[in-house]
């Protein structure tokens, strides 16, 4: 899995979003059934977050949020993941809950520029 992971991030790289997500999905579905080992389970929130970035460039907000909500579940502490969260609820005009999500990445990384 982590393999297919490192094939979609040089693909993302190069603008090949739909392909990326892709890799990322297969490496997703390698994975053993949740709740795995420390590691399985990092890998697998990490494909999650690469996935939502993939469907944001996509324009495909609801699975975009959709993967970050599953993040969230496990962990709700993940200024990565309501960043992303936010952008995917602005791009489907659920602006409230957008600033929600923004402000509380904020909190979580008030360093963090993006």
């Amino acid at each position: 899995a982590t393999e297919l992971k490192e094939v979609g991030t040089e693909l993302y790289k190069v603008g090949e979003y739909a392909q990326a997500g892709g890799k990322y999905a297969e490496a997703l579905s390698r994975l053993p059934p949740a709740p795995a080992g420390a590691e399985a389970e990092e890998l697998r929130q990490k494909l999650r977050l690469n996935l939502a970035q993939v469907y944001l460039k996509l324009s495909s907000f609801d699975a975009a949020e959709a993967h970050c909500d599953a993040v969230l579940a496990a962990d709700r502490t993940c200024a990565k993941a309501l960043f992303r969260r936010g952008q995917a609820r602005l791009g489907r005009d659920a602006l409230h809950e957008a600033l929600a999500d923004l402000l509380g990445a904020c909190k979580l990384e008030p360093q963090n520029r993006d």
